[in-house]
């Protein structure tokens, strides 16, 4: 996977066509503010269920709903409607090589350990 800025300016992961919410969620509800609440937000809810705070949680951004659980994250696609279950391992991976990208302004390339 790739992460990069495009040519309008926007930064984009690119993944295969299986990863595409999670990409798509990525860059339209985290989106590439350094000082990101969207970003905190998700990773205290990640802690919080780890650690058994909170059982669930779900919530609706600019176009994904996603639904954190122990054993199970989904992402929804609100637009398209395609959807994506992952680990809740899985999940803060992304967040955190998203958190990478968008704090460094580095673009890279590197590898999923979940694929």
């Amino acid at each position: 996977m790739r992460f990069y800025v495009n040519n309008l300016g926007f930064a984009v992961l690119e993944v295969g066509r299986s990863k595409q919410v999670i990409a798509d969620f990525l860059g339209s509800d985290i989106q590439a503010h350094s000082d990101n609440y969207n970003m905190r937000l998700f990773l205290s809810v990640c802690h919080s269920i780890r650690n058994h705070e909170m059982s669930e949680w779900e919530g609706t951004g600019n176009a994904h709903t996603v639904i954190i659980k122990l054993n199970d994250v989904e992402i929804y696609n609100e637009f398209t409607e395609d959807n994506i279950h992952i680990t809740l391992n899985e999940f803060e991976w992304y967040l955190k090589q998203w958190e990478r990208f968008i704090t460094t302004g580095e673009e890279f390339t590197i590898e999923s350990p979940f694929d």
